[in-house]
């Protein structure tokens, strides 16, 4: 397993390392090896580095709030942990020339932003979609079937989508894009 550091990091994604650390202190909990005097670097697993990464694309691209984005994390950390962490890592073994797109399955997180019934924002529910299969039916009309399964996260199951209103993370997406940016 390789760890990486906030610079190394940083530099790679092509982000200024105080955002980079921000993000940390917002979506990881305390170092457990050092604090901010001791002078030990944190080091950062693949799951540290993704959650960082995931964390700061909600905020920074999607205009989450920072709670609301470590809800999101909270839900959807157990299921990245077992799901989506060990075949990026897998793929981040691989050689430079292999193309890492094609190994990993399509998965995305739909977060439907909830109300109670006084319409009072509350938490958001999340729900993780694969596609297992997409069949190209008409390719100038731009038309595909997809059969896809939906796991939701939460104790209660999110209510149904309102097309207005969700939020669509591509988690492979993202996960493809640090993946590469680490090879």
């Amino acid at each position: 397993m390789r760890f990486y550091c906030s610079r190394e990091l940083a530099g790679r994604l092509g982000l200024p390392l105080a955002r980079w650390k921000r993000w940390s202190r917002e979506f990881l909990p305390p170092d457990p090896l050092g604090g901010l005097q001791s002078g030990y670097a944190r080091q950062y697993s693949l799951r540290d580095a993704f959650t960082v990464f995931l964390g700061g694309h909600l905020v920074a691209d999607l205009g989450f709030a920072v709670p609301d984005a470590r809800i999101v994390l909270k839900q959807t950390g157990t299921w990245i942990r077992r799901n989506l962490i060990p075949a990026a890592d897998r793929l981040l073994g691989l050689p430079a020339g292999v193309a890492a797109e094609e190994d990993l399955p399509r998965h995305e997180i739909r977060i439907v932003p909830a109300r109670d019934l006084a319409g009072r924002r509350i938490e958001p529910l999340c729900r993780i979609r694969t596609v297992h299969s997409r069949v190209c039916l008409d390719a100038a009309a731009r038309r595909y079937r997809q059969e896809f399964q939906d796991t939701d996260l939460a104790r209660k199951a999110a209510p149904d989508e309102d097309v207005l209103t969700i939020r669509i993370v591509r988690l492979s997406t993202l996960c493809n894009h640090l993946v590469g940016r680490l090879r």
